[in-house]
């Protein structure tokens, strides 16, 4: 049997695991099978398994040696987000470009390392040779968009981030109306094209529109109206994506929060009401789960909340929801149904601890005090104190000290509280 063959027919019908079994047995005739080794890192890392990544990357490295197999082990360590692993990633990009000064993507991944590491202008001019190289490339320009909105280099961060619309996975316009670009109107069709939390902190720029006609995911329609994506568009004159307002709008001093209405409040018992949220949601891709693990602090790591003077509820939804009782947490999770809800409990409560999550975002919006808890590697718009208090005033961010050190977060949170 043709292993090698075999795995890549696994691959692309998306059987990750049929495509890691055949190449294992590949590489158990052929021991020294450098692209082999290369293929296992690479997958290895996708189905997220570091340590049979990095494994399987040195051995790329050891019988193939080329620019590919030191970037695709930089790749395996750069996933791991220590700063260790970080560092171990530079290095092995480094290689790669040594070998390959041209080679795109390792200035791509090596921008990537030193943004986790927070080294924002060296991964700026990093992002820009990437470009360089790789010109038409969507994802190059997508991250080095997000580089720049991290170093709050708005103008030409909101050009670039226009290049996701030429990412394979972009938001198909739900319209046949021709794009806004500023032309006076009475009525725009503004859609939600990324997730809740994006959808809810851009939300605010309606402010600065003629009357808005929303087209959202249904849990956000009793909250900001409009219509369910799930049904057509009304229709309009001109329609633009939501994360485009910015670009268009002449990248303008963010609409300040709250811009939210504070609803009717559920009736909520206890004095001192916080509201928990500690996992985000997605993990249907690669990246998606990537970010889960690196946003998500585990419910056992919260524990020394329960023993401050105070009443908590569990605004978690989803998959990660309380199946099991809890104490001193009580559950909130079925009243949930809807963002409307959600904003309905926040009204009720004195606080909400979350992690970066839709919650976060509509807790910032409607104005209501924050501790947001935020991995060492925070996402572009948590980038530094100061942007977190820009888009919401009553936030205080809470970080790990280190990768992963979520009890050194809660610690801090802990003493936050008082």
């Amino acid at each position: 049997m043709d292993w090698v063959t075999a795995g890549w027919e696994c691959y692309e019908r998306g059987d990750r695991r049929g495509a890691l079994q055949c190449w294992e047995a590949a590489v158990q005739v052929h021991p020294r099978w450098g692209e082999v080794w290369n293929n296992l890192c690479l997958v290895w890392d996708e189905v997220g398994d570091s340590e049979r990544a990095i494994g399987a990357g040195e051995a790329a490295v050891q019988h193939l040696g080329t620019a590919i197999a030191w970037n695709s082990l930089g790749l395996a360590w750069l996933h791991c987000e220590t700063l260790p692993a970080l560092t171990y990633a530079l290095g092995c990009f480094a290689q790669a470009l040594a070998l390959q000064p041209n080679y795109g993507k390792a200035h791509l991944n090596q921008g990537h390392s030193l943004l986790l590491l927070g080294r924002g202008q060296e991964a700026k001019a990093s992002f820009g040779r990437a470009i360089a190289h790789l010109p038409n490339d969507a994802n190059v320009h997508v991250s080095y968009a997000q580089g720049l909105l991290a170093l709050g280099e708005w103008a030409e961060a909101w050009r670039e981030y226009e290049w996701r619309w030429r990412l394979p996975e972009a938001a198909v316009c739900p319209s046949g109306a021709p794009r806004w670009q500023g032309e006076p109107t009475d009525r725009l069709l503004v859609w939600g094209e990324q997730g809740y939390g994006d959808i809810l902190q851009f939300a605010r720029y309606q402010a600065l529109l003629p009357t808005v006609d929303w087209w959202l995911p249904p849990a956000l329609v009793p909250l900001l109206g409009g219509v369910p994506d799930t049904e057509p568009p009304l229709p309009s004159s001109y329609q633009i994506p939501l994360l485009s307002l910015p670009m268009v709008l002449g990248h303008p001093p963010i609409p300040p929060a709250p811009y939210l209405p504070l609803p009717a409040p559920l009736p909520l018992a206890g004095r001192t009401k916080i509201g928990v949220v500690w996992a985000t949601g997605s993990r249907d891709r690669p990246d998606h789960r990537r970010l889960y693990r690196r946003k998500s602090c585990p419910l056992s790591a919260l524990a020394p909340l329960w023993n401050l003077s105070y009443t908590f509820y569990s605004l978690q939804v989803g998959t990660d929801a309380l199946t099991d009782p809890c104490p001193p947490l009580q559950d909130l999770a079925p009243q949930l149904t809807d963002f409307a809800q959600t904003a309905r409990a926040i009204a009720a409560l004195d606080a909400v601890i979350a992690v970066d999550t839709a919650t976060a975002h509509l807790a910032g919006a409607l104005g209501r005090p924050l501790y947001l808890l935020l991995p060492y590697h925070a996402d572009w718009r948590w980038a530094t104190d100061d942007l977190v208090q820009q888009w919401y005033p009553t936030a205080m961010p809470i970080r790990q000290p280190c990768p992963g050190d979520w009890p050194g977060a809660i610690a801090r949170l802990v003493q936050a509280l008082g």
